[in-house]
């Protein structure tokens, strides 16, 4: 249905690539701001954001939306379609697509790199090893190279890399390291005592 709707409406896949980019290339610049200066515009021009959202001296960005854990959702959400439209498209897209796909790719990669979130990359790499499963075996230098190129990303990036090594910090306990466990051990405990009608 939606597939019809959308071409009632003149829209085409092919033309989509160019105005996304175009987006992501601006949002990009918009985050390179916001790490920097912590300008927030979307409260303002003259807002900022609060202090507990800088990390090694720089923002968290969040973008044009509220917070980075957000941002980064929908980062990960748009780099997986774009590379399941690349994998199930790759023999039917011309090459020139193919390009402009893979640069949408690129921008909203940078631009989840620079939103500082470590988990959405996790489960991009898991999600393209279990839904390529074997067939991972033939692409392998690729899976690596990508990985590779990600990890270079990271380097150049600096504090990702700084958040991913607060993980395995013994010097603090594990609830500091990743305060969602305690988040979501509280939320299991009210779940558990009061199951039936909630809180």
């Amino acid at each position: 249905f939606r597939r019809v709707l959308f071409r009632s409406q003149g829209w085409r896949l092919k033309q989509s690539a160019w105005p996304l980019a175009a987006f992501l290339m601006i949002h990009l610049v918009y985050a390179a701001i916001q790490r920097t200066t912590g300008a927030d515009w979307v409260h303002g021009f003259d807002a900022h954001l609060p202090p507990n959202r800088q990390a090694y001296g720089v923002y968290r960005v969040s973008g044009f939306m509220a917070h980075p854990i957000s941002l980064s959702h929908y980062f990960m959400l748009l780099l997986l379609m774009v590379y399941g439209l690349l994998r199930t498209q790759a023999r039917t897209l011309a090459r020139a697509d193919f390009r402009r796909w893979g640069v949408v790719a690129a921008l909203a990669l940078a631009n989840l790199i620079l939103s500082g979130s470590r988990w959405p990359l996790v489960v991009i790499v898991l999600a393209i090893a279990f839904s390529e499963g074997r067939r991972l075996r033939c692409h392998l230098k690729w899976f690596a190279l990508g990985i590779v190129a990600v990890c270079g990303l990271l380097y150049v990036e600096g504090t990702l890399i700084s958040r991913i090594g607060e993980l395995f910090n013994d010097q603090q306990s594990l609830y500091d390291r990743i305060p969602r466990l305690l988040f979501w051990k509280m939320h299991w405990q009210m779940f558990l005592d009061h199951p039936w009608f909630g809180i």
